[in-house]
């Protein structure tokens, strides 16, 4: 299992922009799904990705964009590894 685990926000922001299948938005913060994104049921706009401190470093979170009362829509928080590198490390 891949470690997204980071020590400083500039070190999370460098490896998101590594990443060809993301795009990083204006605010130079933000980081959401290049290219055609096929939305979920329930779901109105692609996930966007940011730096997060968190208790053991700085993180990947992922904000999820669903409608309210949507059934099994994933919680915005700290990313899922194994989700995260299914989705954007592997070919």
């Amino acid at each position: 299992m891949i470690d997204l685990t980071f020590k400083t926000k500039a070190a999370v922001i460098a490896f998101l922009i590594e990443i060809s299948r993301l795009d990083q938005a204006k605010d130079g913060k933000t980081f959401s799904p290049a290219g055609t994104y096929y939305l979920k049921h329930g779901e109105y706009s692609s996930p966007d990705y940011s730096p997060r401190r968190y208790k053991d470093g700085w993180g990947i979170h992922v904000d999820w964009h669903f409608y309210s009362g949507t059934f099994y829509a994933p919680q915005s928080g700290r990313v899922d590894p194994e989700y995260f590198a299914n989705k954007y490390l592997i070919d």
